[in-house]
């Protein structure tokens, strides 16, 4: 148990001491305070306002007086491993209006979706305050621990969107024309309450366990990964639903033996198209959060939104509880590589390897108490299902995996004894209902030609945008009064762009890798020199970029636009 006692030091800071295992420590320096707020001043001020700012320590908040005389324009996130201090740190009020600080605290349930928040992207610096890293050792590592693995999430969904943005774009338009013909999420609310649901995902000890569904289908709503459905299928087995949101090639090579299938087919607008075009039976659509602004501004509806965790294990999970299913049963939910697999060996098309990748795996708690190897993506795939098992607490989850990671908060039990549990038939005829979504063809076609007349004035204007972004150094040094036209005329023009918010939001999964480039670009760039000509070089060079991107998004966009539009006014 910790406790405290506010003192000063001898330059008159206010500081506390903490007797913690029968140890007195003082949180900062007690003989220097003034030296330790300069040098956290001196870090913040040299870090390019690009980057986001972890300070671990919030202590009294004395550092962040005469923030605002220093540098302006950064975005901070103070990390408060102790609950206590967290709490006098948040009730006490801070003088900052021209940096952005928000805090969370280690002891509290939403430090990481706080945490996960705000690293947003990889070009995060972290600082610790004095020396918050001796004091609260152990929690410093932990934090540490949690950053990195942060960090690489990040830089997976960075590369994931690089190679993705350009395919969402087009399976979106391509698949519009089927999403006015689907079935809407929305209308699944609650249609199944309280009764239980079987997530089947292919894990490799799907082969395990799966044969049990046999003859018992009518007791439980089952939920099949796109990938678990052929092995379904051998087995004589029939799904209540089945998804893919994979946009890739592959997952249609993947996926293409199942394209007959008559079980109701979940996806959203990055699905690959292809998937879409071909398969026979029932679609069911949900929106995702690069496409949710678009659905309401071009299709004129709101689909739900499912949680997006990385893996199709996570839409289906959290499609069973828009169902109201409870409880909700996993299997084939390895998370790790079982028996030095990747997946099931009935899941396995016949171009794949069913081999680990030797190179980023590493060991973590079993679902029997051992140790299991797996690697970042599939421990990040891990994390999230614990976020929404903490999120939807009303929910009993139930992990009837016959091996792979343990997932907290789940009831592990053995799939056998759970369908022995369940004797009543669930009544499916509700199922052959239509629930079609409420949209007009015409207004779609309409609203889409208007932004592809709109593109060419947009793509004119960031050309201009581009002309005098080049040409502010030179204005500045020779008229002032034109160099503060070309200023307002750039804040014109990023006006006349955002307010056509069709466009904006049909194309954010590009705006999203074009923001990730800047930030890479020009992260490790102060821009707190004293000198006006460098921070015009900066402020010409950034925009430059960004407007010469934009004219490459919105030309390779205007085409496929245009594409589309044709086949819609073809249906």
């Amino acid at each position: 148990m910790e406790s405290f006692v506010k003192e000063y030091s001898y330059d008159n800071k206010e500081i506390f001491r903490i007797e913690k295992n029968n140890r007195k420590l003082y949180l900062g320096s007690k003989y220097n305070m003034n030296d330790e707020i300069a040098l956290i001043h001196k870090n913040i001020k040299n870090t390019p306002s690009l980057k986001r700012i972890i300070v671990f320590g919030a202590g009294n908040g004395a550092w962040l007086e005469g923030l605002d005389d220093i540098t302006t324009g950064k975005n901070i996130l103070v990390v408060e491993p102790n609950r206590k201090l967290y709490e006098m740190f948040i009730n006490k009020k801070h003088d900052v209006n021209e940096n952005y600080i928000s805090a969370t605290c280690m002891e509290y349930e939403d430090y990481y979706n706080n945490m996960l928040g705000f690293v947003a992207n990889c070009n995060v610096s972290i600082f610790v305050f004095s020396n918050y890293d001796f004091v609260y050792e152990n929690k410093f590592r932990m934090f540490i621990e949690k950053v990195k693995l942060m960090i690489i999430d990040q830089k997976i969904a960075e590369n994931t969107n690089k190679e993705y943005c350009k395919i969402w774009l087009e399976n979106y338009l391509s698949n519009i024309k089927y999403i006015l013909n689907a079935d809407i999420l929305n209308k699944y609310d609650n249609l199944f309450k309280s009764k239980p649901a079987i997530v089947v995902s292919a894990g490799p000890s799907l082969d395990k366990n799966l044969k049990l569904l046999k003859g018992n289908e009518e007791k439980f709503i089952i939920i099949a990964v796109g990938r678990a459905l052929k092995a379904l299928e051998k087995e004589g087995i029939k799904a209540d639903f089945t998804s893919v949101i994979d946009g890739s090639e592959k997952m249609y090579e993947v996926f293409k033996d199942s394209l007959d299938s008559n079980i109701p087919l979940l996806f959203n607008e990055q699905t690959g198209n292809k998937i879409v075009k071909q398969y026979k039976g029932k679609k069911i659509f949900f929106s995702t959060r690069e496409f949710v602004n678009a659905d309401k501004e071009i299709l004129d509806c709101e689909p739900i939104s499912l949680f997006q965790g990385g893996s199709v294990a996570h839409a289906c999970i959290d499609f069973a509880r828009v169902l109201g299913c409870d409880p909700v049963i996993f299997i084939g939910q390895d998370l790790a590589y079982t028996d030095d697999k990747t997946h099931a060996d009935n899941s396995i098309s016949s171009f794949e390897k069913n081999n680990i990748d030797k190179e980023t795996d590493f060991y973590i708690d079993g679902i029997d108490g051992g140790k299991v190897r797996t690697n970042y993506d599939l421990n990040i795939f891990k994390e999230r299902i614990e976020m929404m098992i903490k999120l939807y607490n009303n929910t009993t989850f139930i992990n009837a995996t016959e091996g792979g990671a343990h997932i907290e908060g789940t009831v592990v039990r053995n799939l056998k004894d759970v369908i022995e549990e369940y004797n009543e038939q669930i009544d499916k005829i509700v199922l052959n209902k239509n629930f079609k979504i409420e949209c007009s063809k015409e207004e779609v076609v309409k609203k889409l030609n208007n932004i592809y007349v709109d593109l060419e004035n947009i793509i004119e204007l960031c050309n201009e945008a581009k002309t005098i972004n080049g040409n502010l150094i030179r204005l500045y040094i020779k008229n002032n009064n034109k160099f503060n036209k070309a200023i307002n005329r750039l804040d014109e023009i990023d006006v006349l762009i955002k307010k056509n918010r069709g466009l904006t939001y049909l194309f954010e999964t590009l705006m999203i890798v074009i923001d990730n480039n800047l930030v890479n670009k020009f992260s490790s760039i102060s821009e707190d020199s004293e000198v006006i000509t460098d921070k015009i070089k900066l402020v010409s060079e950034k925009g430059e970029f960004l407007n010469n991107e934009f004219i490459k998004a919105f030309t390779y966009g205007k085409s496929l636009i245009k594409k589309y539009i044709d086949e819609l006014e073809d249906v």
